[in-house]
This record gives structure tokens, sequence and C-alpha cells, in this order.
């Protein structure tokens, strides 16, 4: 699944590569038409994907139930939440069908 998780991070983040900035961080994207993904150790040691509010708005991410949890910069009192494993790939192929609608226009 991971390969297939990273094929399509690849594909939607031309730029998509490892990134260290917290310590749950692992990759970072730029979305092509939006902005920044990234790819994250969770708070059970699972990974997954986290955005901001103007990806979750422009690709209407909020139809996809949140099922991973993440640490953002001030730790144990910064939860953030976005998906993992099987929502995650629907997540992806959803902004990729997208993208090919904006591309395409």
């Amino acid at each position: 699944m991971k390969k297939e998780l990273f094929d399509l991070f690849k594909e939607i983040c031309p730029d998509f590569e490892e990134y260290h900035f917290l310590k749950t961080d692992l990759y970072k994207g730029k979305i092509i038409g939006g902005y920044n993904l990234y790819y994250k150790k969770g708070t059970d040691n699972k990974e997954g994907m986290i955005t901001g509010k103007k990806n979750t708005k422009r690709f209407d991410l909020d139809q996809f139930p949140k099922n991973f949890i993440t640490y953002g910069k001030f730790g144990l009192t910064d939860l953030e939440y976005g998906w993992c494993d099987e929502e995650l790939i629907k997540v992806l192929n959803h902004i990729k069908s997208i993208q090919k609608q904006i591309i395409s226009n």
C-alpha cells in the first residue's frame, strides 16, 4: 500500500520529498493547483496525511472521514487530524481527479 500511496503523492505533488521540520514530519509536497500536503507519523505510530483548510475547502475533503491524528507544532496540546490507510488512498484519488479537471480547463 505504501508504494501506491507514494506513487499517488508524486503524481499530484511533483515536489513530494522528505521533510523533517517537526519530529512527526516525514514528507511534504505542494499540490498542483493547491497547497501543501504533509505525510506524518501519527499519535499511534501510524503514518498518514494532513493538509490545511484551503486544500480541504478547494478539494472538498470534508466529505472523507478523518481517521488519523498527529501532533502539531505545539506538541501534546496541538492535535491535527487527517487520513491514513484506505481512506487516504480515496482522498488522494479524489484530489487527482479534481486536478485533472483543473488542468484540462
